[in-house]
């Protein structure tokens, strides 16, 4: 070949020399591929729970109510629809004696076993059927016991169900009557008021969802 001959280009799977600068970075070049994150936060997705409780929704707030077959937790839901719509405030059922409970985008959602939707137990009656909302956010929780102090602790006035945590308002199993059916409607509405959602009345099929 003579000196006038144009140089050929080196091919990239030319051996380098081995103490070639070449070389060395062909040798640490990481063999990856991109990967393009496409921003935002996603939240494992949760099993649903089935609970052995009642479910009634006022305003626009789901309440789980809690406790042993016969603690009277059929007769308490039903004591609080019959008062918040009293008081002139939208109330409805959503799920007796079975609830299916999910955590969904940092809330709990409440929703009636399928098997039986629209039914729910009336002492002395048997099953009743009564229009009733298909889902909920429950926003509170009533949890029937054997007993309780008179001034609870404030630890006893959270409860947590599925990772979310929801105020909590312990009452003897089978003494709850008008009065605490009063004091949580009460509550109902001044929490809903502290957090700026003052619609006096919501039916939207999926409840505050």
């Amino acid at each position: 070949m003579s000196a006038d001959a144009p140089k050929t280009a080196p091919s990239p799977t030319d051996e380098a020399p081995p103490d070639s600068p070449e070389r060395d970075i062909r040798e640490r070049k990481p063999n990856t591929a991109f990967h393009i994150h496409t921003g935002g936060k996603r939240e494992r997705a949760s099993a649903s729970l089935s609970l052995h409780a009642s479910c009634v929704v006022i305003r626009e707030s789901g309440i789980l109510i809690r406790g042993a077959s016969g603690a009277g937790k059929s007769s308490f839901a039903a004591l609080l629809l019959a008062q918040a719509r009293a008081e002139g405030e939208f109330a409805a059922w959503v799920a007796d004696d079975r609830v299916t409970v999910k955590r969904h985008a940092g809330r709990l959602l409440g929703a009636p076993h399928p098997a039986i939707a629209g039914r729910y137990e009336a002492r002395g009656l048997g099953i009743l059927s009564e229009p009733h909302e298909p889902c909920t956010v429950l926003r509170f929780l009533v949890d029937f016991e054997p007993s309780n102090e008179r001034l609870p602790n404030q630890g006893e006035l959270s409860g947590v169900v599925a990772g979310v945590a929801l105020p909590r308002l312990p009452l003897v199993a089978g003494r709850a009557g008008l009065y605490e059916a009063s004091l949580v409607v009460k509550l109902i509405r001044m929490r809903q008021e502290k957090e700026g959602r003052p619609t006096p009345s919501s039916r939207v099929g999926a409840v505050g969802i």
